[in-house]
């Protein structure tokens, strides 16, 4: 958070806070001083599948409750790189620190997987950059 606010960023780096207004706010509200979450923002369709059809047409309503963020790791908190920590570590502080933060922010468990289609990955490769990470830095 910078002056208490989160941001979200696109793996390419580009800052798209605007279009995950919803996520950035949850994100805000999260009880940290700082923290950098990896993960994918996401829309399920109606086979609980990720649908990029679907998140691309939400885009056009950041306070969309559809989009939703599921987050694979903590790789800061408070100041501290964790990313040399064990994974196992870093997913039990994740699921201690989004433990009430769902819908909208949700963690994949490490047995989870978002099953995706290998042609929607690529359209959302080409076409559609999809949120990579929550940055806070308060």
């Amino acid at each position: 958070m910078e002056s208490g606010q989160a941001r979200a960023f696109t793996r390419r780096g580009y800052d798209w806070s605007h279009l995950y207004k919803r996520i950035v706010e949850t994100a805000a509200n999260l009880p940290v001083k700082s923290a950098i979450l990896d993960g994918e923002a996401v829309v399920l369709g109606k086979t609980g599948l990720p649908d990029f059809q679907a998140l691309e047409r939400e885009l056009g309503s950041p306070n969309s409750s559809k989009i939703m963020f599921f987050a694979f790791d903590l790789l800061h908190l408070n100041g501290r790189d964790l990313r040399r920590q064990p994974l196992i570590e870093r997913k039990a502080a994740l699921q201690s620190l989004l433990q009430e933060m769902a819908p909208t922010l949700r963690q994949t468990s490490g047995s989870q997987r978002i099953p995706i289609a290998s042609g929607s990955l690529a359209l959302s490769a080409r076409h559609l950059p999809t949120l990579s990470a929550v940055f806070l830095d308060n």
